[in-house]
């Protein structure tokens, strides 16, 4: 009998893991969708936009060539493929990196960004 005990004390422990598991999807999701949508207004590097509410952003834990302090290698093409992923007018989503300031040394948001697809 304790085998069996033992065995419906397993499976409740894990059907409270699966419901936690999924609580936590949906309250990351609905925390994911209450962000305002932002506009790319252009692209100023291969890892800085601006936003149509003039708002300048580098991403987070990207890194990639400078334009401004003299020409470094694959410029052009960072800037290319940043312009590729992000024409004007693309919907974003900014998310906040924990770990890092909010503002850097030049006056730029440092974000997360994620393209939407709005309906």
């Amino acid at each position: 009998m304790r085998g069996v005990a033992a065995g419906l004390h397993g499976r409740r422990i894990t059907w409270w893991f699966a419901c936690a598991v999924i609580a936590a999807c949906i309250v990351s999701f609905t925390a994911a969708a209450a962000r305002p949508v932002f506009r790319v207004d252009h692209v100023a590097d291969g890892d800085t936009i601006t936003l149509t509410n003039g708002q300048r952003v580098r991403f987070v834990q990207i890194d990639t060539p400078e334009v401004y302090f003299g020409t470094e290698c694959y410029v052009p093409a960072a800037s290319r493929r940043t312009k590729q992923l992000l024409p004007p007018g693309t919907p974003v989503r900014l998310a906040r990196e924990p770990a890092t300031e909010l503002v850097d040394q030049y006056g730029r948001s440092l974000r997360f960004l994620a393209r939407r697809t709005l309906a």
